[in-house]
């Protein structure tokens, strides 16, 4: 996030990640009920107050790192073909969620969690960047076209 904080997942089978204060030295360890595993964490907005992870289920939550606990599900749909969460970025009010399966990026938004946009991939998207100023986001993964750079407008 803002360099103090980091959050790690702990994978697949494991429903647990990690949110770290690095300056304090401090780990917690959260653990959904939902997810089956964890995988592609990232803080909303780039700060520490809530934070994104998904599972390879095809469902994610959002969590409020205070309170510590989830306020939010997205589920991506139930058929295989859009399961596997792998990447996702957030920033400026923006989340970018990528998937293996079904080859997609959607965007959401933040305040409402509504996914206003979608768009299909020759290759599995493992990683996700949006610049700081969200003029851009670059999508790449395992085969096809393996990295892509695309202008938000």
């Amino acid at each position: 996030a803002d360099g103090r904080w980091c959050v790690l997942s702990c994978g697949w089978g494991a429903p647990s990640f990690y949110v770290i204060d690095l300056e304090q030295k401090i780990q917690r360890k959260l653990t959904s009920k939902v997810l089956s595993g964890t995988e592609a964490p990232c803080f909303i907005n780039g700060r520490a107050q809530y934070v994104f992870v998904g599972d390879r289920n095809g469902r994610a939550e959002i969590w409020d790192v205070a309170k510590e606990q989830p306020f939010k599900t997205i589920e991506l749909g139930t058929e295989w073909s859009r399961k596997s969460i792998a990447s996702s970025a957030s920033t400026h009010n923006i989340l970018a969620i990528g998937t293996k399966q079904d080859k997609m990026l959607r965007l959401y938004d933040v305040r409402s969690w509504e996914c206003f946009h979608e768009k299909k991939f020759n290759f599995q998207g493992d990683s996700i960047y949006l610049t700081n100023d969200l003029n851009y986001a670059t999508f790449s993964g395992w085969g096809g076209d393996r990295c892509v750079v695309l202008k938000i407008e």
